[in-house]
């Protein structure tokens, strides 16, 4: 999340550019649980401060860190009302009911 602060802040006062979309390196850290808590807590704040942000990330099948990051990526789609698109190792997190056009290998429903 610190990573993202300026941004937000910029967001918050009325002086940061548009956001449509975010991109998240699924990473490939040792500590898989301080890792997924960054996932996830910096999720959380982006979808909190731009509700219509399409979000993309990469990683989805890395390794044996795999089904953890899987399940808290499904977990805060459905959480938060979104769709998520996967092909191969991208996927992309959107609004449910908002078309972007993809043809994936796989679409799970919040």
């Amino acid at each position: 999340p610190n990573a993202t602060e300026a941004l937000f802040r910029a967001h918050r006062e009325n002086v940061g550019p548009a956001v449509d979309l975010f991109y998240l390196d699924g990473g490939k850290k040792p500590d898989v649980e301080a890792h997924l808590t960054f996932v996830e807590a910096t999720l959380r704040e982006i979808l909190r401060e731009f509700p219509n942000v399409i979000i993309a990330g990469d990683d989805w099948d890395h390794h044996q860190h795999a089904p953890q990051f899987q399940r808290t990526i499904r977990m805060l789609g459905k959480e938060f009302n979104r769709v998520i698109h996967v092909q191969k190792e991208t996927w992309i997190m959107v609004k449910q009911g908002q078309d972007i056009g993809l043809q994936v290998d796989n679409k799970f429903e919040p």
